[in-house]
C-alpha cells in the first residue's frame, strides 16, 4: 500500500505557526497588562503611603502640602497614563484574539481538508488492492479450470 502525502502539508504548518505566533503575542501582551495593573497598585500604594505619612505630623507646613498636592496630582496623572495603556493593550489583546480565532479557523479547514485527502486515498488504496485480489483469485480459477 502507498503512503499517504497530503499535499497542502506545507501550507497547514505556515497556518500552525501563524496560529502560535499570535498565541505568543496574546501572551506578552497578558504579561503587559498585568505589569501595568501592578504598577497602578503600587502607585496607589505610593499616595496612600505619602498621605498618611503627611497627615501623621501634628503641624503642618503650608509647603508640605503644597508638595502633597503636588505629588497626589503628579500620582494621579500616572495613574491615568497607566490606566489608558491597559486600555490600548486590552483592545490590541482582542485584535488578537479575534485574530486568533481566524488563524484557528483557517487550520480547521486544513485539518478537515487532509481528513478528506486521507479518506479518498483510503478509498482508492482499497480499491486497487481489491482489483489486485479479484485479477490473482480470476488467474487462480483460471488456472484451475484448464
Amino acid at each position: 500500500m502507498a503512503k499517504f502525502k497530503y499535499k497542502y502539508e506545507s501550507l497547514k504548518r505556515i497556518k500552525e505557526a501563524l496560529e502560535k505566533k499570535v498565541q505568543r503575542e496574546i501572551n506578552v501582551i497578558d504579561i503587559d497588562i498585568r505589569r501595568c495593573e501592578n504598577e497602578v497598585v503600587g502607585m496607589n500604594g505610593k499616595k496612600t503611603e505619602q498621605k498618611e505619612k503627611m497627615y501623621a505630623k501634628k503641624n503642618l507646613k503650608n509647603s508640605e502640602l503644597q508638595f502633597l498636592n503636588n505629588f497626589m496630582n503628579y500620582m494621579d496623572g500616572q495613574i491615568r497614563q497607566k490606566k489608558e495603556e491597559i486600555t490600548r493593550l486590552n483592545r490590541s489583546r482582542e485584535h488578537k484574539l479575534l485574530e486568533l480565532i481566524e488563524k484557528s479557523k483557517e487550520l480547521k479547514v486544513f485539518s478537515v481538508l487532509e481528513e478528506k485527502h486521507l479518506e479518498q486515498f483510503t478509498y482508492e488504496q482499497n480499491k486497487i488492492e481489491q482489483n489486485e485480489l479479484d485479477e490473482i483469485a480470476s488467474k487462480k480459477i483460471t488456472k484451475e479450470g484448464e
